[in-house]
């Protein structure tokens, strides 16, 4: 049994998180997530009351770090293009810090949130007005495009956490294809099982797909219209000073 009210909180915190995760809010056993912690499941209802509390303290938790440093990046004094790559940066180092985050998140979608109650909710509100902050002083000063907002947060938010998720899913795909005769190259998928390596790929591939985005400057002609090359208007150019003389 573990001693001292703080550390038989964090053990209960550790624990449930690892649960919660692995089963979800349904699945998870209190019984499971005491004898994890080390302590009796009456600490549980102690120090969260119930199974909900807990949950919902969890859940609460992570999206309220992610919400207070991206709050961060918008109010700061960076230009919108270092924002948004802040605000990538953001999501991305809190969701590698917890290992619990994206499989959580997955399930609450997967269930349409049902356990997300107002707070959480809100707090989800305010990670997503950072970006549109960011957003909208980006094509005020005419940085950005206007894009929809909504589709810009799942745009970046949503393959951070498909991606973190779907780690054990990519090793097994790639064990598979290195030793199972499937004649697909396997480097792409056992080249990305180093946590670390994983984070840094992913943040900087978001980083380079939202600046591809969100660029306002013209990289080719406008759809249906056509450029003249130079010379041609070089030549007509010659030809009218021909006649003249």
């Amino acid at each position: 049994m573990r001693r001292g009210g703080q550390n038989t909180r964090q053990a209960i915190f550790e624990a449930a998180t690892a649960e919660f995760a692995a089963r979800g809010f349904a699945g998870a056993g209190v019984d499971r997530i005491a004898r994890r912690a080390g302590v009796n499941k009456a600490m549980i209802y102690y120090h969260f009351k119930s199974k909900a509390r807990l949950y919902s303290d969890i859940v609460r938790g992570m999206f309220a770090a992610i919400a207070a440093r991206t709050s961060a990046v918008a109010s700061s004094p960076l230009s919108p293009g270092d924002k948004i790559n802040g605000f990538i940066e953001a999501i991305v180092a809190e969701a590698g810090a917890r290992p619990y985050m994206p499989p959580i998140m997955m399930r609450e979608a997967a269930e349409g949130g049902r356990h997300l109650d107002p707070a959480i909710l809100r707090t989800i509100l305010g990670v997503f007005g950072s970006l549109r902050t960011i957003l909208d002083e980006g094509a005020s000063t005419r940085v950005f495009k206007h894009v929809d907002p909504v589709l810009m947060y799942f745009t970046l938010v949503g393959p951070i956490v498909m991606y973190l998720a779907s780690a054990p899913v990519r090793s097994a795909i790639g064990h598979l294809a290195k030793t199972g005769g499937t004649g697909i190259d396997p480097s792409p998928f056992t080249g990305h099982l180093n946590a670390l390596r994983d984070v840094a790929a992913l943040r900087d591939h978001l980083k380079a797909a939202a600046r591809h985005t969100l660029d306002r400057r013209p990289t080719q002609a406008r759809p249906g219209k056509t450029q003249r090359p130079r010379t041609i208007g070089r030549r007509r150019a010659a030809g009218r000073s021909g006649e003249q003389a």
